[in-house]
C-alpha cells in the first residue's frame, strides 16, 4: 500500500511575482521503503481566505538514475516566482553509500519542471540511529533560497548530512546561478 509523507508547501508572497499568492503543495508516496516517488500541485490563494480548485498532482522529474526512490522535497520561490526544491534520493540496496542531491525548478509556476543540477552526490548518509544513544537521524537536507540578487540570480543554499568520516558532518553549499552549480562544500562538523 503507498503511503504519503508530507506534505511540505511554499507560498509566492510577493506582490510583484507573476504567480503572486499560489500556494505549492509537494510530497512523496512511498509504496514500500525508499521507494518513494515525489508530486506539486498548486492553487491560487484569494483574499478572502480561500483557494481555487488544487491543480493535478504532477510527478516530478528525480533526476536520479537509482530506482530507490526520491524524497525530502523542500520548495521554496524565489522573489521572480520561480520555485526550487532539493530531491534527496537514497540507496539502501548499496548500504545507503551514496546518497544524491539534486535541484529541480519551475519558472512557471508549478506547470512544468526541469533538473537544474546535482548539488551534491556519493553522500554518505547518516545511520537511522546514531551508535551509544537512541536520537535517531531525521530529513538529511535543508535549502533556502536568498532575497538578494547576487550577480543577477538569488543565491540556493542546500545543507545537508554527509557521515563519510565515521561522524556526522553537516555540509553547506551555494548556487549564485539559478541552480546550474554549486561552490565546494564548507564542512561544519557537529
Amino acid at each position: 500500500r503507498a503511503l504519503p509523507n508530507g506534505p511540505w508547501i511554499a507560498i509566492d508572497t510577493n506582490p510583484s511575482s507573476p504567480f503572486y499568492n499560489r500556494v505549492y503543495a509537494m510530497w512523496a508516496v512511498f509504496a514500500g521503503c525508499c521507494t518513494a516517488q515525489t508530486f506539486v500541485s498548486y492553487a491560487q490563494a484569494f483574499a478572502d481566505g480561500t483557494h481555487s480548485d488544487w491543480s493535478t498532482p504532477l510527478r516530478l522529474p528525480d533526476g536520479s538514475n537509482n530506482p530507490q526512490g526520491v524524497s525530502y522535497v523542500l520548495p521554496h520561490v524565489d522573489p521572480d516566482g520561480v520555485v526550487y526544491t532539493p530531491l534527496t534520493n537514497t540507496a539502501p540496496k548499496k548500504g545507503y553509500c551514496c546518497d544524491k542531491i539534486t535541484m529541480i525548478k519551475s519558472p512557471d509556476g508549478g506547470v512544468t519542471w526541469n533538473v537544474a543540477s546535482v548539488v551534491a552526490d556519493n553522500i554518505a548518509a547518516p545511520p537511522a540511529r546514531y551508535p551509544n544513544t537512541t536520537f535517531r537521524d531525521g530529513i538529511e537536507t535543508t535549502f533556502t533560497v536568498g532575497q538578494q540578487k547576487v550577480n543577477g540570480h538569488y543565491p540556493l543554499y542546500v545543507a545537508y548530512e554527509d557521515y563519510s568520516t565515521g561522524f556526522g558532518n553537516v555540509m553547506l553549499t551555494a548556487s549564485y546561478d539559478g541552480g546550474v552549480s554549486w561552490s565546494t562544500p564548507d564542512r561544519k562538523s557537529t
